[in-house]
């Protein structure tokens, strides 16, 4: 008797769950450039040829996001040729009409020294009337060029926001 009152107790918490609306928007598309020029770089050490520097940007974006950015992480240079690039962006501006910050994860490579950047780009946190924004797309572009230090790097991006 007990066991028919627990399965029938648990069946209707399953019926109503499902009643449950959900709230959530429909992702939206993202896209624009974001430009940026690195400010430091700081050599850490060389091991095995590879190079191995941290690295702080300023950033401007626009397009779906509109705003200004303090990017940093560590860069890798492999004997290769190739590059890479793990850091976060703290982003500070708009996006779709709505201000506040946002903290956004961005990996990426180029294979030799005159390929693009290719990588990828993650919402991990945000706050003021975007702390509830998630999204993730690609970014891809030639970056910065450290033969014209007093040019801006350029770098696309695109992806779902919601």
């Amino acid at each position: 008797m007990k066991r028919k009152l627990y399965v029938s107790l648990a069946l209707a918490i399953m019926i109503s769950l499902l009643a449950i609306p959900a709230f959530a928007s429909p992702p939206t598309n993202a896209s624009g450039i974001w430009y940026y020029i690195p400010t430091e770089l700081t050599f850490i050490k060389e091991s095995g040829g590879n190079q191995f520097f941290d690295l702080t940007e300023a950033g401007i974006w626009t397009g779906t996001f509109n705003g200004t950015s303090v990017d940093s992480g560590p860069v890798v240079m492999y004997r290769s040729g190739a590059t890479s690039f793990k850091g976060i962006v703290d982003f500070e501006g708009e996006v779709e009409g709505k201000t506040g910050t946002l903290s956004i994860k961005v990996t990426g490579r180029k294979p030799n020294p005159t390929a693009d950047w290719k990588g990828h780009w993650v919402i991990i946190s945000g706050s003021g009337e975007l702390s509830n924004l998630h999204g993730q797309g690609k970014w891809w572009g030639p970056g910065y060029n450290p033969a014209d230090p007093a040019a801006y790097g350029v770098i696309h991006y695109s992806g779902k926001i919601h």
